[in-house]
């Protein structure tokens, strides 16, 4: 039936409402173009609407008898029972997507994009799903896949605040009836996005229609109106004039364009895509969708193709018969144990003498029961008891066989649906439960595809949508916050380096990037995990590696609110990371610590070698002139190398008040590294005496040297306080800052 034609014409211009409505002819051929393809696609999918309403009985156990079946049995008093056995099934699959939910990976693929902001970008994504509730609009689509096999979702726009800011925001919503899309059926690609044409349908009462659009033309129109549009036009508006339908419409409108590149030319095609919000006979709204595709995203299931017509299956039409076999055997059996006696008896007329003790033999044990057992001289057969356990006991297998049915029909056996067998091993478990999500995965594949093509929508949003310098959230994968600042000007590149994480500005409408998706646990998954992996390392050989080299990361995986600040403090200093754009130990001085480690390893390492020549020569009763000959060049060589650390350290400790206080931490650890060293290097001058087993000279029972100080100014007791840039400390000498 078409939309609407010239009969609904003459309607509305018999209620005078064609002459009041001032369409353009643009507007005309546009509205006529609406209705048209959606009638067009109401024909390509008719077959498809058909067997999903079927499927949708199925997935309500009040409604998977047919009215007849139900009306024909209720009248004669016999029961129709349902037990869901397709529900678990569905249940477990679509449970099985929310545990393993796809995600959206993004990627640079040219010089102008960068792995940074492409993180940012999949922060930026995160938080999109996470503001827009896109969770429930993927578990609405891929449900209804399951159910019916198709389910939608779209992609939106929307001021961040109606009232205060000018900036918009992306937004996923769901749809919940698949019914209400129509979208281009010449469309070939899986995820539909060479579509060039589609919307979404919304049924309004008359007075949620005038409240939305109080100054339609067809809100000023009475109801008595509104039915008269019904009575031919029933697509678009209900016959008793309670509802109008308003059909929210994506156009592609390409364009041909000349372009120029290396002085060559060639022809492009330029896509944008308009929408319309309207009724049948006017455009309520208009716009354009910053993107090259139409926002509407499908979640399929598996496609089959009937007379040239495209249906798409999901996991009720395969297991409808096998429930609905389970429903009539199941009635089948209570109705058998219900409706017969608890004992029957079989005999011949007049054998039995006294029917009320038989009547009674059900009820009660009985002792004798007596009977005739011959009539009129004729022997006759004594009555004989009716089981009516075969029959029970045939429905009962059939039922078990209808069960198994089902599991076969659906690819899912009792490890999938959690029932375990006694006999079955771990590994047999594992493999079954493998072998049920294999036989649906397609189910969420096909959410997979839909999500990488939501993800190039949202890419080809963000140059229009956060064109703008803003300061936005991002999510990271451990479900972390931060803000940063997109698209704002730097003005220098040591600004750039100087600012810390919200001050790096990331520019969103540059570079080109694409996006994959990885499938898998959660990440609450993946961290139980890594926690189960690290504790188990733990307790083995490489425990104590562990426990020295990466407790942090043990710390992180733990369940606790303390966690992360745990992680925090158990860092091994070696991989701590150092705060970007904060001060750091002049070069000058860190060369000079460098030189001096070097050269006081150098030294152990020859004092070293020494006491083991000395005390070969000891042993071999060396001549005990060369042995004390080569002490006391020992002790000198020995305090003249203390002597220049101690002066070195001095050194470095003044020019470290100079550079200022900001690389105290780094500073305190490379003097107490030299105090070290100086312990080593007397602890070997003492070795040496006692091995050469001589006296100590004089100068080796003096007091050693206290070990380097730091000035308390310098010592990391708390943080200093800001100072503005440009400005001297308020305890800085005269020659602070002539570094």
């Amino acid at each position: 039936m078409s939309a609407i034609g010239k009969a609904s014409r003459k309607v509305l211009k018999a209620i005078g409402y064609i002459e009041t409505v001032e369409t353009s002819e643009a507007d005309r051929e546009l509205l006529d173009t609406i209705r048209r393809h959606v009638e067009i696609d109401n024909d390509a999918t008719d077959l498809q609407r058909e067997l999903e309403l079927d499927d949708l009985r199925y997935c309500d156990p009040a409604t998977q008898w047919s009215d007849t079946d139900r009306a024909s049995r209720e009248s004669e008093g016999r029961p129709c029972l349902t037990e869901d056995r397709l529900g678990p099934f569905i249940t477990q699959v679509c449970n099985e997507q929310r545990k393993n939910r796809p995600a959206v990976q993004v990627n640079p693929v040219d010089g102008g994009g960068d792995l940074d902001t492409a993180e940012v970008i999949q922060g930026l994504v995160r938080h999109i799903e996470y503001n827009s509730n896109a969770d429930a609009a993927y578990d609405t689509a891929f449900e209804s896949a399951v159910r019916v096999g198709r389910g939608f979702y779209r992609v939106c726009t929307d001021y961040v605040d109606e009232l205060e800011s000018d900036n918009q925001e992306i937004q996923i919503k769901m749809i919940e009836d698949p019914h209400m899309v129509f979208i281009d059926p010449a469309a070939t690609e899986v995820d539909f996005s060479d579509a060039r044409w589609g919307g979404i349908k919304q049924w309004l009462s008359e007075s949620d229609f005038k409240d939305q659009f109080p100054g339609a033309k067809l809100a000023s129109v009475g109801t008595d109106s509104w039915k008269s549009i019904g009575d031919d036009a029933p697509d678009w508006m209900n016959e008793d004039g309670s509802a109008c339908l308003v059909v929210e419409y994506f156009y592609k409108e390409e364009k041909k364009e000349t372009i120029e590149r290396d002085g060559k030319k060639r022809q492009v095609v330029k896509t944008q895509v308009k929408w319309v919000k309207c009724t049948a006979v006017e455009i309520l709204e208009r716009g354009e969708f910053a993107a090259r595709w139409i926002p509407i995203i499908p979640v399929l299931g598996k496609m089959v193709k009937q007379n040239g017509k495209r249906t798409w299956a999901g996991l009720v039409r395969a297991g409808k018969d096998p429930q609905k076999r389970f429903n009539y055997l199941l009635t089948a059996q209570v109705e058998r144990v219900a409706f017969i006696p608890l004992s029957s008896w079989l005999a011949p007329e007049g054998a039995v003498t006294n029917k009320r003790v038989w009547n009674d033999a059900h009820k009660r044990q009985m002792a004798i029961l007596e009977y005739k057992p011959t009539i009129d001289g004729v022997p006759v057969d004594r009555p004989t008891f009716i089981s009516p356990e075969a029959g029970i006991v045939a429905i009962t297998k059939a039922l078990e066989g209808a069960e198994q049915g089902l599991k076969g029909t659906l690819g899912m056996y009792d490890p999938s649906i959690g029932n375990r067998q006694g006999s079955e091993s771990g590994v047999a478990i594992q493999r079954l439960q493998a072998q049920g999500e294999t036989g649906n995965y397609h189910f969420q594949d096909n959410l997979g595809r839909a999500q990488r093509h939501e993800g190039r929508i949202i890419l080809d949003l963000l140059k229009s949508v956060y064109d703008t310098e803003r300061v936005v959230r991002i999510i990271g994968e451990d479900g972390t916050q931060k803000t940063v600042k997109v698209n704002g000007q730097v003005q220098n590149e040591a600004e750039a380096h100087q600012k810390e994480a919200i001050g790096k500005i990331f520019d969103l409408t540059t570079g080109k990037y694409d996006v994959t998706i990885s499938a898998g646990p959660s990440y609450q998954s993946k961290r139980q995990e890594d926690r189960a992996f690290l504790l188990g390392m733990t307790q083995g050989p490489l425990g104590q590696i562990i426990a020295m080299k990466a407790p942090d990361l043990v710390a992180k995986t733990m369940d606790s609110p303390i966690a992360r600040d745990l992680a925090k403090r158990l860092v091994p200093p070696e991989f701590a990371e150092k705060t970007e754009g904060g001060p750091q130990i002049p070069p000058k001085i860190m060369q000079q610590i460098q030189m001096e480690k070097q050269q006081s390893g150098q030294l152990i390492e020859q004092l070293t070698q020494t006491v083991h020549k000395l005390q070969d020569e000891l042993d071999g009763q060396t001549a005990k002139a060369s042995a004390d000959l080569a002490k006391a060049q020992l002790d000198s060589q020995t305090k003249l190398q203390i002597a220049q650390m101690d002066n070195e350290a001095k050194i470095l400790i003044a020019e470290a008040q100079i550079a200022g206080n900001g690389m105290l931490p780094d500073l305190q650890a490379k003097v107490d590294e030299l105090n070290r060293q100086q312990e080593e290097l007397a602890e070997l001058t003492l070795h040496l005496h006692g091995a050469i087993g001589g006296s100590m000279p004089p100068e080796a029972t003096e007091p050693q040297p206290e070990p380097l100080p730091v000035e308390p100014e310098l010592a990391p007791v708390a943080p200093s306080p800001a100072i503005p840039a440009g400005a001297q400390p308020p305890d800085a000498g005269p020659t602070a800052g002539m570094e």
